[in-house]
C-alpha cells in the first residue's frame, strides 16, 4: 500500500495546493477493500482556509479525470469539517476528512 500511498498523495495533495490557498498537506488515515477506498484528512492551515465538504466534492469530482490515478468520480466524498484538527494524530489545524475510491490493480510475484 506504499506505492499507492505515494500515487494518491501525489494527485490528491498537488491539486489541492493549486485549488485551496490554506491547505497545508494531507493525512492518509486508511484504505479499505473493495475497488481500493482511500480516507484522508486534508489539513488547512486557518478555519477560514477549509472549504466546504459541497465545494471540496464538487471541485474534486471536476478534476477527476485529470489525475493520472482512476478515481472512481461516484465515490469521492467529503465526509466533514474537524474544527479541533484530525483525530488520532497530534494536528490542531483544522482538517477535512475526505473519502474516495481508486482502481488500482495489485501485481503478485511468485518467489518459487
Amino acid at each position: 500500500f506504499k506505492d499507492l500511498s505515494v500515487k494518491v498523495k501525489g494527485q490528491i495533495d498537488p491539486f489541492f495546493k493549486i485549488t485551496y490557498a490554506g491547505f497545508n498537506r494531507s493525512i492518509l488515515v486508511r484504505f479499505w477493500a473493495g475497488s481500493t477506498g482511500v480516507e484522508m484528512d486534508m489539513i488547512f492551515n486557518s478555519p477560514v482556509s477549509v472549504p466546504s465538504a459541497t465545494v471540496a466534492q464538487s471541485d474534486l469530482r471536476a478534476a477527476a479525470s485529470q489525475f493520472n490515478i482512476s478515481i472512481i468520480p461516484g465515490s469521492i466524498n467529503a465526509i466533514k469539517l474537524i474544527s479541533g484538527g484530525a483525530p488520532n494524530t497530534s494536528v490542531c489545524l483544522p482538517a477535512l476528512l475526505l473519502a474516495l475510491s481508486v482502481l488500482y490493480l495489485f501485481t503478485m510475484e511468485y518467489l518459487g
